[in-house]
């Protein structure tokens, strides 16, 4: 495989930046690493990304498998694996091979897991999924605060499906904008099953799109010995059923925030979208 490293000179790697150079690199057919001995550096003329003149010769791409894959360790020591480069991402793994029969038994192993066999991120491969289903989206979030909106946005076309989003920070605005029943966030608390299925009923009904999605959590720092840092409810609505999932993530505040987001469009691309690889 091909590595190359990247150098930040006198300019700061911002949020998604590096992920958005991987790839562009990823199409050259190489992956960054900072054990490689070729580097490329990014400095004040070309830290815009419309001025990433590379200059590099274009080489055959690895193959990629990128999961989702929290709380679990990947076996290293597998006679497979040992063949591939793993980077761990804040939300899972991305494997590279340069054997196609590695490929596809990995891909078999972890199908479960997967969203891209290429170098996409997360919300390409649900904005791409709900444009071949034809399927529009509507957001309700709480903890996450636009940040699943924001992700979806990122998409170039997004708009064709993702309709907008409902920031329901506070139980007064869940009440007022999603109708949420104020008994509800009363009897069960913000964070809840309750009032999450709630928040994804009332964006369908004020959006009229054909899914929605609702999270609501305790991001951290603080929460409770029931309610811990990182429990969070999160839900996916359509015409047939509202579907909740109850996970406590482990990391700070705002990668907790990330890893939500992550994890609700995993589940919508899989469980709903029903999207495979």
């Amino acid at each position: 495989m091909n590595f190359i490293n990247v150098l930040f000179k006198d300019v700061v790697c911002y949020d998604d930046y590096l992920e958005r150079l991987q790839n562009l690199l990823f199409e050259k057919g190489y992956i960054i690493s900072p054990k490689a001995e070729k580097s490329i550096i990014i400095d004040k003329e070309n830290y815009n990304p419309l001025n990433w003149n590379l200059n590099l010769e274009t080489l055959p791409k690895p193959y990629i498998l990128r999961m989702f894959y929290l709380d679990k360790d990947i076996d290293l020591e597998n006679d497979i694996l040992k063949e591939c480069y793993i980077k761990q991402t804040p939300f899972g793994f991305d494997i590279f091979t340069e054997k196609e029969d590695v490929f596809e038994l990995l891909k078999e192993k972890y199908r479960d897991f997967i969203y891209a066999t290429s170098y996409e991120s997360l919300e390409k491969i649900v904005i791409k999924t709900l444009k071949e289903k034809a399927k529009t989206l509507v957001c309700a979030e709480s903890c996450t605060a636009g940040m699943i909106s924001s992700s979806l946005v990122n998409v170039a076309g997004s708009s064709e499906v993702f309709l907008g989003s409902f920031v329901v920070y506070s139980n007064d605005f869940k009440v007022k904008f999603l109708n949420v029943d104020k008994s509800l966030i009363e009897q069960h608390g913000a964070v809840s099953a309750e009032v999450v299925r709630a928040m994804a009923l009332g964006a369908l009904e004020y959006s009229d799109a054909d899914i929605s999605i609702a999270v609501s959590g305790v991001a951290g720092p603080g929460g409770s010995e029931h309610k811990p840092q990182g429990f969070t409810y999160m839900g996916i609505g359509t015409d047939e059923d509202v579907l909740i999932y109850n996970y406590t993530f482990k990391s700070d505040r705002n990668t907790n925030r990330r890893q939500t987001t992550a994890f609700i469009l995993f589940k919508l691309l899989k469980d709903v979208l029903k999207g495979s690889f």
